[in-house]
């Protein structure tokens, strides 16, 4: 194999002329013919050469570029991943951060703006339900475009889109306000019973979320189930956690529920929002609080090679 580029105008052959040129590298004194000759380097020889001439510049060139192209791919991941970290990463870290519990600022607006719009407009504009869906769908879709004009994830987005249109699709066909709020409830209730049921099974569901990012899937579901449930501590510390969220969905059907049969709109909008983020907030601490040093307490555990650590 020729390790000569067969180019006579390549940049190897360019730097081997400019080191013929350098009596360090030719031989000097000898009197022999050769020691005029050009020398053509190959590739590796020239960076052999520690020192004695410039590195040539088409590399440095290609290497700034290449460092611009890798930061930009980068900052480009961390753009679009912004704010979200895994169930697991957040019950590791040191110290609860409520911004990444609920995606940042922006996770702030998309969860509470469409329903704070509804809200005022149905106040502003009272007998003009269709003022207050338009503009509160607008609001939803707005989000949507914002994160494809910024090359963003969507999942959060389009979910919060999806439940608006619903939100949004029962008042309208109702032709109620409070109807508005109905799926809300809905959902409240099947997630209470949905926790319950895992709860009674000994399987908690805030443990399978959790798990699905800080246990591997590779041995099968069977192996992954055993490997955390046979944690007592741990699993105890995911039934604690559980049951906070269920107390939390059913809390809020037992406010809620009876300004909803009492048609006080007003009153069920500004609970919904209070009863909302801030709720969510507090159960995400809690469940930080029981989980956080079990999952710590297993990483170390699974560090040492499966020696148990408490």
């Amino acid at each position: 194999m020729s390790f000569l580029d067969d180019n006579p105008n390549s940049s190897d052959r360019r730097v081997g002329r400019r080191v013929a040129s350098n009596p360090e590298f030719t031989s000097a004194g000898s009197g022999s013919a050769d020691a005029a000759e050009p020398l053509d380097f190959p590739s590796g020889a020239r960076r052999a050469a520690s020192g004695t001439y410039p590195t040539a510049e088409p590399f440095d060139a290609i290497f700034e570029r290449g460092e611009r192209l890798g930061d930009s791919r980068t900052a480009g991941r961390q753009r679009r991943s912004a704010g979200k970290k895994s169930l697991a990463d957040i019950a590791r870290s040191e110290d609860f951060s409520i911004m990444d519990a609920i995606g940042g600022v922006r996770g702030i607006v998309e969860a509470v703006a469409p329903s704070l719009i509804f809200l005022i407009l149905f106040i502003a504009v009272p007998h003009k339900l269709g003022v207050a869906v338009v503009f509160s769908g607008l609001v939803s879709i707005a989000f949507v475009l914002w994160r494809v004009v910024k090359r963003e994830q969507l999942r959060s987005a389009l979910f919060g889109l999806a439940l608006a249109c619903i939100y949004l699709a029962s008042a309208w066909f109702s032709h109620s306000a409070k109807n508005y709020y109905t799926p809300a409830f809905v959902l409240d209730f099947v997630a209470v019973i949905v926790l319950l049921i895992s709860l009674a099974c000994r399987f908690p569901l805030l443990g399978v979320f959790v798990e699905a990012f800080h246990t591997s899937l590779k041995n099968g579901l069977g192996h992954w189930a055993r490997q955390w449930r046979s944690d007592l501590l741990l699993r105890r510390s995911y039934m604690r956690a559980t049951w906070t969220w269920a107390i939390l969905f059913a809390f809020r059907l037992v406010v809620e529920v009876p300004f909803w049969w009492a048609d006080n709109v007003k009153v069920l909008g500004i609970l919904h929002l209070a009863l909302g983020l801030p709720l969510y907030v507090l159960v995400a601490w809690l469940s930080w609080v029981f989980v956080s040093p079990e999952i710590k307490r297993v990483d170390a555990t699974r560090r040492q090679g499966g020696v148990r650590v408490r």
